[in-house]
Parts: structure tokens; sequence; C-alpha cells
């Protein structure tokens, strides 16, 4: 049941860290959303540390050697993508 909650909490809050910039962006609002959307990626990457204190407490060791490269990937792809979409949208609000 934790494993289903840190899941979908980390990958709703990925895509709201991504969302909340570029909702901004189209909507062509100028409001600073960048500490909200770095929020919403720091609270995502630390359900997926609390993921694997999870699988640690409960004896899986398998799934977390098996879980760790994709988590690792996933990331750098969700810190990237985040910085690059906040830079986007204040070179935007620069404008």
């Amino acid at each position: 049941m934790m494993t289903y909650f840190f899941h979908l909490g980390s990958i709703f809050l990925g895509l709201m860290a991504w969302g909340i910039p570029l909702a901004a962006i189209a909507l062509k609002k100028k409001s600073n959303c960048c500490g909200l959307s770095f929020t919403c990626c720091c609270c995502a990457l630390a359900f997926q540390i609390f993921e694997i204190k999870h699988m640690i407490d409960i004896g899986d060791y398998s799934a977390v050697m098996d879980t760790t490269k994709a988590i690792s990937i996933a990331v750098i792809v969700l810190v990237t993508g985040t910085l690059i979409i906040n830079f986007a949208a204040v070179r935007f609000y620069k404008k």
C-alpha cells in the first residue's frame, strides 16, 4: 500500500513540477512559479527516497537493487527538465 502511495505521489509531484511553469507560459501569466515548481520537484525526489527506505524496511533488497538504476535516471531527467522549463519560464517573463 505504501509503495503505491510513494509511486503515485512522486509521479503526480513530478508532473506538477513541469506543469506549473508550462501552464504559466501557455496562459501568458507573469507569475513567479519557479519556487513552487522546485518544491514539487524536491518533494517528488523525497518520495523516492522514502520508497527506497520502505523497501529496505520490509527487507525487499532485490527490489532496491532492481530499481536503483531506473530511479537514478528518472531523477536526472526530472531535475534537468525542471531546470530547463523553469529557465524558459523566467526568460518568457522577462520579455
